[in-house]
Parts: structure tokens; C-alpha cells; sequence
């Protein structure tokens, strides 16, 4: 397993943890953004390494990204995580990492 798929499976994780089995709230759903946001944020970050994390909290039947695409270098990641709980609310996580 690369180191992508390391990261991608802690993202995983945490918008599992994070979505548990809520109904949509759309007061709630800023919430679960903030603190998805700041989770993979924590988990990402890398010496050597700028990381930007977006998250979305979408309600059963709302459309997602299903791929971000990015130029970037050898040495830098991108990648999308997206979660649906058993209610069908929605997380997306988007993180780029840029090497420095």
C-alpha cells in the first residue's frame, strides 16, 4: 500500500467516524464539515509539505465531484475521499499536498 492509500484510508475513517449514522441536519451539517476539515487536516499534514483539505456535507440525493484533478508535480498529492452513511448524507474531502 502506497502512501496515498495510507492517507486515503485514515480520510476514510474520519468522514466515517465523523457522518456516523445522522439523518441530514442542515445546522448539523456545518458542523460534521468543520470538524471533518480539521481532522484530515491533522492527519495529512507532512514536514515538507503545503496541504489545503476542502469538505462538503451533501444531503441524500445531492451530486458530488467524483474526481478533482490537479497539475501537479512528481512529488505532490491530490486526491478525493467520499463517504455515504446508511441515511445517504454525503462527505467529500478534497486534499492537495504541494511539496515545497
Amino acid at each position: 500500500m502506497d502512501e496515498v492509500d495510507k492517507m486515503k484510508n485514515t480520510v476514510e475513517g474520519i468522514l466515517d467516524e465523523v457522518l456516523a449514522d445522522n439523518e441530514f441536519d442542515d445546522d448539523r451539517a456545518q458542523v460534521w464539515t468543520k470538524a471533518a476539515q480539521q481532522k484530515v487536516a491533522e492527519s495529512v499534514t507532512k514536514d515538507g509539505f503545503k496541504v489545503v483539505v476542502m469538505c462538503e456535507t451533501l444531503s441524500p440525493g445531492a451530486g458530488c465531484v467524483k474526481q478533482q484533478f490537479s497539475l501537479q508535480t512528481a512529488d505532490d498529492r491530490c486526491f478525493q475521499v467520499t463517504r455515504t452513511n446508511s441515511k445517504g448524507v454525503t462527505m467529500c474531502a478534497f486534499i492537495v499536498a504541494n511539496a515545497y
